[in-house]
């Protein structure tokens, strides 16, 4: 988890995704994350599109400390290789998948569900569709190939499929740790989170 606290602004590096490139930090908001306060960043990286991330999750760095990494310039040379690489995946199943903030096995399930409730509360803002399309795809401007009708019943695909994995993630989370998640799951706050809890926490 990054300590670094960082400003509007500022460029960055993700260290676990440097294929991404820089990014600028387009909005910050604060929160808590185990008590701890961290930074919800907006970033709109040079290669990875517009993505939104918190430090509690992401190991982000200022990328002038980052010049010189051997994963930046192997990521680099391999992008200038082969410019496509980021669309090798048609758009269809880009638009479908699910981040690995939500299904790295290597990630406990308390960060796998709040990053999942993260993604529901981003839909909620008036820009959400556009910003999670930006994501998924990489595309600058995702209305230059899909219309806001073709974007919605994509997001209502993925939604769905973001359920399912939320559904099982819940299931195994409870075994594990029982009131931890249930404690987790009181700090929803969010319409769009309260209402994804409706929908996958059957027999709740």
């Amino acid at each position: 988890m990054s300590v670094t606290s960082f400003a509007r602004g500022d460029v960055v590096i993700h260290a676990g995704k440097p294929e991404w490139g820089p990014g600028d930090i387009v909005s910050i908001e604060g929160h808590v994350h185990e008590g701890k306060p961290v930074q919800r960043l907006t970033i709109r990286f040079a290669r990875g599109g517009l993505k939104t991330l918190s430090t509690a999750f992401a190991e982000l760095v200022p990328a002038s400390e980052h010049r010189g990494s051997q994963a930046l310039a192997t990521a680099t040379a391999l992008i200038e290789e082969k410019p496509s690489a980021g669309l090798d995946r048609s758009l269809d199943e880009a638009l479908l998948a699910l981040p690995e903030s939500v299904t790295d096995a290597f990630l406990s399930y308390p960060k796998r569900l709040e990053a999942a409730f993260m993604i529901y509360a981003q839909g909620e803002k008036p820009s959400g569709l556009l910003d999670w399309a930006t994501a998924q795809t990489g595309l600058r401007d995702p209305l230059a190939k899909f219309n806001r009708h073709e974007l919605e019943a994509w997001y209502e695909r993925f939604r769905i499929t973001l359920d399912n994995h939320v559904r099982k993630l819940l299931r195994d989370a409870r075994k594990h740790d029982p009131s931890g998640t249930d404690a987790l799951l009181r700090r929803v706050v969010s319409p769009a989170g309260k209402a994804a809890l409706r929908r996958v926490d059957i027999g709740r």
